[in-house]
């Protein structure tokens, strides 16, 4: 090939490229195609979504009868009204959500909580949580859930 013909056929492949690029970035940033991690991390949400969802510690029937270290009724009443007050109101407020998990004795107290929270709001802490969590979110709440301890 000549020079001329090597220097028309950069003339349009060099902006050809530039654009698929910046398509192709502009596509990741919105969301419309994800990199192989990206859709990995997306996946472990899910997994950890569908977890919490689906787990018996938001059953507020399920800590009845084990043996475990419960909360004080007094921090259960506070803990309850924490996550309505980040749960419930307009936005929602995922630090104080996960600053109330982290102040769990153990697993058990998920549900002495989901308890008193349906006692106070007359609404299953599950769908609250369903309802006002992001799959990403659930992945953070699931991840300080598992350093709890059982009971």
């Amino acid at each position: 090939m000549s020079k001329a013909v090597i220097v028309k056929v950069l003339m349009y492949a060099v902006p050809i490229v530039v654009l698929l690029y910046v398509v192709t970035m502009v596509m990741k940033r919105f969301g419309i195609i994800q990199s192989g991690s990206e859709k990995r991390e997306d996946k472990r949400n899910d997994k950890a979504a569908n977890d919490i969802i689906t787990s018996d510690l938001l059953n507020p029937n399920y800590h009845k009868g084990k043996l475990f270290t419960p909360l004080p009724d007094s921090m259960v009443d506070k803990f309850a009204r924490q996550l309505g007050s980040a749960l419930r109101w307009w936005g929602t407020n995922e630090a104080l959500v996960y600053s109330t998990y982290k102040s769990y004795f153990n697993k058990m107290n998920i549900s002495q909580v989901a308890e008193k929270y349906y006692e106070i709001y007359d609404e299953d802490l599950r769908a609250a949580i369903a309802n006002d969590l992001s799959n990403e979110e659930m992945g953070v709440l699931a991840q300080i859930i598992k350093t709890l301890p059982n009971r």
